[in-house]
């Protein structure tokens, strides 16, 4: 789905994922790792995707168009300024009014191990995902010189 809006933006979906979960719409956002996000610039674009969605869930059943609408941002690191904990604790509470969510890579590959750690200790593939996750936390893209192979 590429939309342009009507200032002739285009909204840029590369990287952005919707899903239907259960019993809500969701909007995952992937920034690079190396990328330094604001939370304004996150909240403007996340809010414009939700727009985009909107207008074409316009057209779908009542009980499709009732289900809340929420984000997820994945980034490389936190947002710039949530090192002071008062800031991050105010910009996570404007961004829940919005039903944005700000997590980052390794915060992700965090709860995975909370969440599936005795699978992963009891599964027989469980060193090959261990390391998986490993080189997947370590991945840095800009490594690779243009026209190295892997």
């Amino acid at each position: 789905m590429e939309r342009v809006l009507e200032n002739r933006q285009r909204i840029d979906i590369q990287y952005t994922k919707y899903r239907r979960v259960a019993a809500a719409h969701v909007i995952v956002e992937l920034k690079r790792r190396s990328v330094k996000v604001k939370k304004t610039e996150l909240e403007q674009q996340v809010k414009e995707y939700m727009k985009a969605l909107k207008d074409e869930l316009a057209t779908s059943d009542k009980d499709t168009r009732a289900l809340p609408m929420e984000a997820v941002c994945i980034v490389g690191d936190l947002p710039q300024g949530w090192k002071d904990e008062e800031t991050r604790k105010e910009d996570e509470r404007s961004l829940e009014a919005y039903r944005i969510r700000v997590i980052t890579y390794d915060e992700l590959i965090d709860n995975a191990y909370v969440a599936y750690g005795k699978f992963i200790k009891a599964s027989a593939d469980g060193n090959k995902l261990q390391s998986l996750l490993n080189q997947i936390r370590t991945f840095e893209p800009n490594a690779f010189e243009e026209g190295a192979t892997i």
